[in-house]
């Protein structure tokens, strides 16, 4: 994708922020884990080695093979989780990125999901469905699992 066109994008990033009733390692526990995501979001092959590449899977849907394809690029913790995230649909490479910050006895979570950007416009509708998926399957299931 040359530069105009990149520039033409208007593909918002994704941003969403939780707040958890469970102290910050516990949280830490389910996100930076591979036993902790495949509770709430899907199986994975993710360690905590630097720049290990993993992947998540899930039942392919449409033109979506059902594989994500990451490499771990930040583990700092209990406060920050980011890796890489495409897949066959969206070839480009896109960053998840986790941060945690304790409040007392609570957690605060920030989801980053960003790169849309790079994306083509048609993409727009998967950007849309993860958002989605985030904020009501994804946090939300993570959320009951930590707390209890």
């Amino acid at each position: 994708m040359n530069q105009t066109a990149q520039q033409q994008n208007n593909i918002p990033d994704i941003h969403q922020t939780i707040i958890i009733n469970a102290p910050i390692q516990e949280v830490w526990k389910v996100i930076s884990t591979s036993e902790g995501i495949a509770q709430w979001q899907m199986p994975n092959t993710l360690t905590s080695e630097l720049g290990a590449q993993f992947t998540f899977t899930s039942p392919p849907i449409q033109e979506w093979d059902g594989i994500i394809y990451s490499t771990l690029v930040e583990y700092n913790p209990p406060i920050k989780l980011s890796y890489t995230w495409k897949t066959n649909v969206i070839k480009e490479e896109l960053m998840v990125t986790f941060e945690l910050e304790a409040k007392s006895d609570q957690t605060v979570l920030r989801l980053s999901h960003t790169g849309w950007s790079k994306c083509s416009s048609d993409k727009l509708f998967v950007r849309n469905m993860l958002d989605k998926g985030w904020a009501e399957n994804g946090l939300e299931n993570m959320k009951k699992i930590v707390e209890g």
